[in-house]
């Protein structure tokens, strides 16, 4: 996906290069600059029909062209067309394209796997980028027109379309199902990365001038591997779903996920995913108004047969409710302690609902990070035993976390 990205920005970076010398000949007649990567013939239709094709170096059809460049390794294909609200690619042989629109409103780039048709433009002078297909992979890059300076480059996948738009508010991002990306680039060439599960349609990402970004709709996923199973989360996405989330672990070739079976009496196994990338489960089908517990076990090669590794903590999420409603906050009794090895007291800390809801599971449970450092009984008992310094942290039931930092002396 790294790779995909830089590509991305390249073309980019050489479409903006050469777009000024392109446009200076027509600055009286109101144009867009659509600038394709291009191995292969493809046809580019306007929001009222029209189209040219590009078919071995010649443009025919029946839209205006004012003006066309052909680049050479690699092929891309640039011409200078009259203003409409969008255009779509579509490219023969069910092949990869790139495709790049800049204009007043809206500067956007997508790439987007095979058998798929490609659509930038602007609605209501918003820009935005879509890419449609039954099954979708796609890098797209949408510049912020009211949200900052920059842009913004997301990849990811989905079951259907994907569409990214520069709303008020901030970057949405739609129809997207999968492990995402957001890669952003700020005037001064700063990035900042994150990868995201998207929960809700759509996904909004505001204040981009700040860090860390604002995220509404989606999962951040942490890009830290452990040792062990980590940052386990259950999170509520549909009446009847519960999506798990964790943080990858180093030495596994894979997952398999728990869940608790109350007539057994024991976790059963529910889903094996193969792979240590893909860090998330999403068990649908479940009862309204029931509480369901859950763990994750990673698993290794050891001379072809797998191997099991140490098993998470559990997570519990209730799922659609109009009594009960899951975790959603925590805050420790103190931010930090400092002491002497041998030091003892006891930590609490306060779990909340979303406001007018109430709370399905009000316990924590205490774990320590080192616990050569710091122990910690899962009520709180917190003793200080050797220098250094790590955190205790209190985690509600669906795996909510509050930290507390300890430092002994």
């Amino acid at each position: 996906m790294k790779s995909r990205i830089v590509s991305v920005a390249l073309v980019l970076a050489l479409a903006f290069a050469i777009m000024p010398s392109l446009q200076g000949a027509y600055a009286d007649t109101p144009t867009t600059t659509l600038s394709i990567g291009a191995s292969h013939n493809f046809t580019v239709t306007n929001a009222e029909g029209q189209y040219f094709r590009w078919e071995d170096g010649v443009i025919t059809g029946t839209m205006k062209v004012y003006g066309q460049r052909i680049l050479a390794d690699p092929i891309q294909v640039q011409a200078i067309v009259d203003t409409s609200p969008s255009y779509t690619l579509k490219s023969d042989n069910n092949q990869d394209n790139l495709f790049h629109v800049t204009g007043d409103d809206v500067v956007a780039l997508v790439e987007a796997s095979k058998d798929k048709s490609i659509t930038i433009g602007t609605d209501k002078g918003v820009g935005y980028a879509r890419v449609n297909g039954k099954k979708t992979t796609y890098t797209i890059m949408l510049g912020l027109q009211n949200n900052g300076s920059g842009g913004v480059i997301f990849s990811g996948r989905s079951k259907g379309s994907a569409e990214a738009r520069d709303t008020l508010k901030g970057v949405a991002l739609t129809g997207a199902n999968d492990i995402t990306s957001l890669l952003r680039n700020d005037s001064n060439f700063n990035e900042k990365s994150l990868k995201f599960i998207p929960y809700r349609d759509p996904v909004v990402f505001s204040s981009f001038t700040k860090k860390p970004f604002k995220v509404s709709g989606a999962v951040v996923l942490s890009g830290k591997e452990s040792k062990v199973i980590s940052n386990v989360r259950s999170y509520r996405i549909a009446d009847d779903a519960i999506m798990l989330t964790w943080a990858k672990v180093k030495a596994a070739k894979g997952y398999n996920v728990y869940r608790y079976d109350s007539q057994k009496k024991a976790f059963r196994k529910v889903k094996t995913i193969n792979g240590k990338e893909y860090v998330m489960y999403v068990d649908r089908g479940l009862s309204l108004n029931t509480a369901y517990r859950y763990k994750v076990r990673p698993f290794a090669l050891d001379k072809g047969k797998k191997k099991a590794g140490k098993a998470s903590y559990y997570v519990r999420s209730v799922t659609q409710s109009s009594t009960r409603a899951n975790a959603a906050g925590v805050t420790a009794s103190k931010k930090s302690v400092k002491g002497k090895a041998g030091t003892k007291l006891t930590l609490t800390a306060k779990v909340t609902a979303a406001p007018g809801m109430k709370l399905f599971d009000s316990s924590v449970r205490w774990f320590s990070k080192d616990r050569r450092i710091a122990s910690v009984t899962s009520s709180g008992k917190l003793t200080l035993k050797a220098k250094g310094s790590t955190y205790v942290r209190a985690k509600a039931h669906n795996g909510m976390t509050a930290s507390v930092k300890v430092v002994v002396k």
